[in-house]
């Protein structure tokens, strides 16, 4: 997953990210070399996976992943603080939304054509 975002530190505003490599229901994995610590707050706009509605959210950094054997990317594992449940329902029906695509490029990649 390639995914729009902008996230910002609550406390001064400074960007952390502005690519997503993975999205859950309650997680963003965002791309980022900014030091931020575990427990720093966040505020989350992404673009819902398919439909390209917006999403504003407020997470909290959770995990920091460095790379392995010294690569570029470092990444910063962000979860959502509980959203409202409009929000809740956007954000799961894209997933789902994303995943049934998905599965059907697969299961049409894999068929044998006539």
């Amino acid at each position: 997953m390639n995914i729009e975002c902008q996230a910002v530190l609550e406390r001064d505003f400074s960007l952390l990210g502005s690519r997503a490599l993975d999205l859950s229901a309650d997680r963003i994995l965002v791309r980022s070399d900014t030091k931020v610590n575990v427990g720093d707050d966040v505020l989350v706009t992404l673009r819902l996976p398919g439909d390209g509605l917006w999403l504003d959210a407020k997470a909290t950094v959770s995990r920091i992943v460095e790379s392995a054997a010294g690569g570029r990317d470092r990444c910063v594992a962000l979860a959502f603080s509980p959203l409202d449940n409009l929000g809740e329902q956007l954000l799961c029906d894209s997933l789902l939304d994303a995943l049934l695509e998905e599965l059907e490029a697969s299961d049409g990649a894999a068929r044998p054509t006539a």
